[in-house]
This record gives C-alpha cells, sequence and structure tokens, in this order.
C-alpha cells in the first residue's frame, strides 16, 4: 500500500509540476541590431610616417617610367631693374636659366608666377597677392 501510495504521489506531482525545459519569457526583449564601438585613436607612428614621405614616388627622381624625361629649366627669376620710356615705366624680369630672355613687363600684365603687377615705380614693383597689394624691389648683384 505505501508502494502504491508513493506511485500515485509521484505520478500527481509530475503532472502537476511543469515540464523541466520550459523556460521563462524575458520581459524586455533582446536588442537585434549590431552594433560595435569604434577603436581608440592610436599614436601615430612617427617613423613609419616619415618613412612612407621618404620613399614615396615624389622624391624619385626617375618616377616617370616609359616617359621621356625633359630636363629640368631653372624656373628661378628676379626684377632687374625698372626701365623709363616717356612717362611710361616697364620692369625687366630675368632669369637663372641660361639662355631664356629677359621679359619686358607693363602694369597690369603678370609675372612669371602668375601675379599681376598694378604699379611700376622708380625701384619697385605693386603687385596683387590676393586680396593685398605686396611692394617688390629691384634685386642688386653683389
Amino acid at each position: 500500500m505505501l508502494a502504491l501510495l508513493t506511485i500515485l504521489a509521484a505520478v500527481t506531482m509530475g503532472w502537476l509540476l511543469p515540464p523541466p525545459d520550459e523556460e521563462a519569457k524575458p520581459m524586455v526583449q533582446l536588442r537585434r541590431d549590431t552594433w560595435a564601438l569604434p577603436d581608440l585613436p592610436r599614436k601615430p607612428d612617427l617613423v613609419s610616417v616619415g618613412l612612407a614621405i621618404v620613399s614615396s614616388p615624389m622624391f624619385d627622381a626617375e618616377s616617370k617610367v616609359g616617359a621621356a624625361q625633359e630636363p629640368l629649366v631653372d624656373s628661378r627669376w628676379r626684377l632687374a631693374g625698372i626701365m623709363r620710356r616717356g612717362a611710361e615705366r616697364i620692369a625687366l624680369v630675368t632669369f637663372k636659366a641660361p639662355g631664356k630672355e629677359a621679359l619686358r613687363l607693363r602694369v597690369g600684365e603678370q609675372l612669371p608666377g602668375g601675379y599681376k603687377i598694378t604699379g611700376i615705380e622708380d625701384s619697385e614693383i605693386c603687385v596683387l597677392i590676393g586680396k593685398k597689394t605686396y611692394r617688390l624691389g629691384v634685386a642688386y648683384r653683389d
């Protein structure tokens, strides 16, 4: 009888208790989107940056492979003097490169650097750079 009572109690308990593999549902739904924090900024490695700049092709004299290389022309110039023709003044610009002819420029024309001449005086010229006017003096040889 005791055995029958124990079996009956076990069956009743099995009916009343929920199955052990059933989980309770969460009260808040989990996030479904994926996200990640960005990487922390690193201190730049100045040695590798410097090495990358020095080894770049802009410093390589032979970077133009297959292209015909022209000899570099010295593009340096100077204001050599101011000439007068009556009331008109003319600026004389000479170049460092041998064989390159000097330029005679008047007010309104442009220097070799692309700056416009706004005025010519006895020993200097006025040049418009951006929105400002600068004075450029005559270069003297020592």
